[in-house]
């Protein structure tokens, strides 16, 4: 883990030496957070589930330049409404990988919905080998101006989040620079 120079209070307002500062505390964080969507893995068909560890694993493998959020790894028990808690992650995220393999929930296309509001990056997934049910189908089709893949397997899942991401960093970064160049980006010098 990264060490931060920071100095740190204990819980009787001492303070302490720097300490390394893992995922789950709340301090600044430069990198993109990415926001991993789905419906929720069910027993009689769990390849969902291993398709949100592959989508979890692809954004890791990246560590220095995102960070990634999933329901099951880093909400926490409490008295409150998980609605809250999620729609609030997809509001701060950066970008939303959305993975749809036969249904939409109502909570993915709310998450969906307030990613476009909010104007991030949204990386729609649909897994081949699946029939959609109507809202995933009726969704499908309203995507037609937006660019979604469709993958046969967790490897080439995993291969389209890393390019995707980096291609999210690259227009991100190529608008910054127009914005204060004022020209484009020659990708060539780049090395891309």
């Amino acid at each position: 883990m990264p060490r931060h120079g920071l100095r740190m209070r204990n819980n009787r307002g001492v303070k302490t030496a720097n300490r390394a500062i893992g995922p789950a505390d709340a301090l600044a964080d430069d990198r993109w957070l990415v926001f991993v969507s789905s419906a929720m893995p069910r027993k009689r068909d769990p390849r969902i589930g291993r398709d949100r560890r592959v989508a979890v694993r692809a954004v890791s493998s990246m560590a220095d330049l995102f960070r990634v959020w999933t329901w099951e790894d880093c909400a926490f028990p409490g008295r409150f409404s998980p609605d809250a808690l999620y729609i609030e992650k997809a509001k701060n995220a950066h970008v939303l990988i959305l993975i749809i393999h036969d249904r939409l929930t109502p909570n993915t296309k709310r998450e969906y919905d307030i990613s476009v509001k909010k104007r991030r990056g949204q990386m729609i997934f649909f897994r081949d080998g699946f029939r959609l049910q109507p809202p995933a189908r009726d969704f499908q089709r309203k995507l037609r101006d937006a660019t979604y893949w469709r993958y046969k397997n967790p490897s080439e899942l995993k291969s389209f989040i890393i390019k995707g991401l980096l291609g999210n960093l690259l227009r991100y970064a190529e608008a910054g620079l127009r914005v204060s160049v004022g020209n484009t980006v020659n990708y060539g010098r780049l090395g891309v």
